[in-house]
């Protein structure tokens, strides 16, 4: 699990802090620049085999070779491009895909080579969501489009979708390949055929982790959990004493919380209880 924390380094600095939930221990933090938090500064996307991770800076965005502990690549922003302080998404461990105002871009992390995909001035820079495989991303669009969009042949969109509920962020995609998308409550789209399944009618809150299951789905954001039966659009609710700042699901099933730089880790099972969770004491400035 990554974080970014912003406190000053010695300087106008941050750092992505690693914490490896397996040991449940911090293992590294890299310095970056200056990171604002807003228009997706401070946002990190992670390679599919941990080795690089990409953060959004207020003027950069920079990716990390973490296991080296070196900076692999780096490009400058304009002050007034809103869209491009968001990292952009790993379509395998060394390719990057991000959008720059109304178009994507591919960065082959080796060597330096950017390619560019073609101009659609709707493309929404919050909805870019890789398929299992990495070869199609999905990618949204503000005129209720989902563009399915292949990776090689020059980021070509292949097939579009359209579809009738608002959406909150990026869309889902499970190792099934079934997509779901946040709004006013959690609906499956079923690319196939266009069909719309609605499996929680209420407006879910912004998740800070997702952990999706044949038959389930569970919705950590700040306040709690939701716990949503997918087959019988059934939810249970859990409501936590205090606010969570981050959250990731590990391997293993378990959830790990970050609530006043404090690690927690809720066990696999969900039931009976969520109250029984095992807090461990990591703070980001003390490994």
């Amino acid at each position: 699990m990554l974080v970014t924390d912003h406190a000053d380094y010695g300087g106008l600095c941050c750092a992505v802090l690693a914490f490896d939930l397996r040991l449940g221990a911090w293992i590294g933090r890299e310095t970056t620049g200056y990171i604002k938090f807003d228009n997706g500064g401070g946002t990190l996307s992670v390679s599919p085999d941990g080795r690089h991770v990409a953060v959004g800076a207020e003027f950069s965005v920079s990716v990390y070779d973490h296991t080296a502990g070196s900076l692999v690549w780096s490009v400058n922003l304009d002050d007034d491009d809103d869209q491009t302080s968001r990292p952009g998404v790993f379509v395998d461990a060394d390719r990057i895909v991000r959008i720059i105002e109304d178009h994507l871009m591919l960065v082959d992390l080796r060597s330096g080579e950017v390619s560019h995909g073609q101009v659609d001035p709707r493309l929404a820079a919050a909805d870019l969501v890789v398929e299992p495989g990495g070869t199609h991303l999905l990618c949204g669009s503000t005129n209720n489009l989902l563009h399915r969009v292949r990776v090689e042949d020059g980021l070509s969109i292949e097939s579009s979708h359209p579809h009738k509920t608002s959406r909150l962020g990026d869309p889902i995609v499970d190792r099934w390949g079934r997509v779901y998308f946040l709004g006013s409550g959690l609906v499956q789209l079923d690319l196939a055929s266009g069909v719309e399944r609605v499996v929680m009618a209420d407006r879910v809150p912004t998740p800070l982790a997702i952990r999706l299951e044949p038959h389930r789905a569970t919705i950590v954001h700040a306040l709690g959990v939701l716990s949503i039966d997918l087959d019988r659009a059934v939810t249970a609710r859990h409501t936590f004493d205090n606010p969570i700042l981050g959250a990731a699901c590990g391997d293993d099933g378990r959830f790990w919380l970050i609530s006043a730089n404090v690690i927690e880790c809720m066990p696999e099972s969900l039931e009976p209880a969520l109250d029984d969770h095992v807090s461990v004491s990591c703070r980001p400035h003390r490994y």
